[in-house]
């Protein structure tokens, strides 16, 4: 179906810069691109940019260096961040013993592709709903990231777009569709569960195999990993396809094809795609536009509602000055904010609805230079290979599906498991890590709890603890016996009991609003929620 072409050619931009030894003062310093910390004659080095979203990192005088877009903490002492599990990897230099100075490399680059010549120059591009985009040549037709009905996240978002009609015929036909990751805002079972089981599936080939595990619990074999930043040829089109790797390390990517003098980026969901070595003067660049797309800060009980709405206001500003500074590095011919259409419609879910954020085409008319592709407006466009022109209006349905319908169907009738049950499912899991857990499972406004439980993952093996009264939090954070991280999540016992029974995603309760969380100290656990996402999912 696809050969491999190899991969992508990065061609270097790279900036050299020389820096006297003396110039290093002991202790932690920054020099223009770098950070710097030296105790006597070690030095480490490090580049400045945040390995989140590529933000510049910043040193203040408690000697920390932090990121202006979403607070990330750098501590170059450590070489880690204090309030994610990342490590920043060190840059090598060469020392000049005649001048007494090292040499540091800025690395820059961009990715360059082959381009083949096609039969037609013709290609049309259609928005279906969310992140889902149809693309239709002479001699190919694939989609993407297919979310048009039912819920995702359990029953936390909602498709805010009526779907297009015939969408089932539609993507049944496709040569291939393509799934960037397994939230299922983009692998949707509901949607999937629509269309033809042998539609070929092409996914990113990352090494927990988290998207092709999902896709296989749907019923879907016809899968094909494609290896990252490969780039591969459609057989029997002039068609180039490539997969491009989430910066953050997480199990996210974005993509980058090109017909002829057509070509298309987009980072989907990805952080900093690719470490930001990315094609220039793509004809179209589409990211996604979702600030509050996420159960951080309002699902946090220990955040104050004062700073969750600061935290809500600097990640909607943050987002919008990442997405300029990206189509400023890229300078694409058209920009298309998109991946944003879905609201919290649950009744129970109220103070989501009024209290998080959103980004729409609007929020970028007079920041963004080339012209905006607004999907609202016009959601069919064709281009004549770099060209746009044609645009129209899809034929859409007339209705949004009923949250409360879904939820009495599925998460009302869904069976409770016992204490014993859950004690095993999470024993089964079998991770480690310096992590002490305490769930909660409680009625749907979190206030009647029914179950308790205890989870030391640093215990080998894991052994549970079925709790009979709630966790005493402030007493458990003031014990000198913690010597770990402490998290505790209020579960709503029917979203987890669906969770847990289709083996899903945790991050399905996460981000999708089903949860209440404490935690301290105030870090991101990236291992267990890596492991509960991509690796603790599927047919066990």
């Amino acid at each position: 179906m696809f050969s491999s072409i190899g991969a992508a050619v990065t061609v270097r931009n790279d900036r050299h810069v020389d820096i006297a030894i003396s110039a290093i003062p002991n202790g932690v310093s920054q020099y223009d691109s770098f950070l710097f910390c030296r105790e006597g004659s070690e030095i480490k080095c490090y580049q400045r940019r945040c390995d989140h979203m590529g933000g510049l990192l910043s040193l203040s005088s408690d000697g920390l260096a932090r990121c202006p877009l979403h607070g990330w903490v750098f501590n170059p002492h450590k070489g880690s961040y204090e309030n994610i599990q990342v490590s920043k990897r060190p840059e090598s230099f060469a020392v000049n013993p005649k001048s007494n100075s090292i040499r540091v490399t800025e690395r820059d680059g961009v990715l360059s592709y082959p381009v083949l010549e096609p039969a037609s120059s013709r290609l049309e591009v259609s928005f279906f709903g969310h992140a889902c985009l149809y693309f239709k040549g002479i001699d190919f037709r694939f989609a993407i990231d297919p979310w048009l009905i039912g819920p995702a996240f359990v029953s936390g978002w909602w498709t805010s777009i009526p779907p297009v009609r015939g969408w089932r015929h539609t993507l049944s036909e496709c040569d291939f569709i393509f799934i960037s990751h397994n939230h299922p805002d983009h692998l949707n079972p509901t949607t999937l569960s629509e269309i033809k089981r042998d539609v070929p599936m092409v996914v990113p080939d990352f090494s927990s195999s988290s998207v092709e595990k999902t896709l296989r619990s749907f019923g879907f074999n016809n899968i094909y990993p494609l290896e990252l930043g490969q780039a591969y040829n459609l057989s029997g089109t002039s068609l180039i396809f490539s997969i491009l790797p989430c910066g953050d390390g997480r199990d996210d990517s974005g993509i980058y094809l090109n017909y002829g003098d057509f070509s298309f980026l987009s980072t989907i969901d990805s952080n900093d795609l690719n470490s930001g070595v990315l094609p220039h003067a793509p004809t179209i660049l589409a990211t996604c536009a979702s600030p509050g797309a996420s159960g951080h800060p309002l699902c946090y009980d220990d955040i104050a509602p004062d700073v969750k709405a600061s935290i809500l206001k600097r990640k909607k500003v943050s987002l919008l000055k990442t997405q300029v500074d990206l189509v400023k590095r890229t300078v694409p011919r058209y920009f298309m904010p998109y991946a944003s259409f879905f609201e919290p419609r649950a009744k129970m879910d109220y103070e989501i609805q009024q209290n998080n954020v959103s980004l729409s085409a609007d929020d970028f008319v007079d920041l963004i230079p080339p012209p905006l592709l607004n999907v609202k407006k016009y959601d069919h466009f064709v281009f004549d290979g770099g060209q746009l022109i044609y645009t129209d209006l899809l034929e859409r349905e007339d209705h949004l599906d009923d949250p409360e319908e879904w939820i009495n169907r599925n998460l009302i009738q869904q069976p409770i498991p016992s204490d014993s049950e859950v004690a095993k499912y999470l024993e089964n899991s079998g991770f480690e890590d310096n992590l002490t857990l305490y769930l909660t499972l409680c009625s749907d406004d979190f206030v009647d709890a029914y179950s308790h439980f205890r989870c030391d993952f640093s215990q080998t093996p894991l052994k549970v603890e079925i709790m009979t009264t709630p966790p005493e939090w402030e007493t458990i954070c003031s014990s000198s016996d913690n010597h770990g991280q402490l998290m505790w999540m209020k579960v709503r016992v029917k979203a987890f009991a669906y969770v847990m029974s289709n083996r899903l995603s945790w991050e399905d309760l996460s981000i999708g609003f089903q949860c209440r969380f404490k935690r301290t100290p105030d870090i991101y656990n990236t291992r267990f929620w890596d492991f509960f996402t991509n690796h603790y999912i599927g047919k066990l």
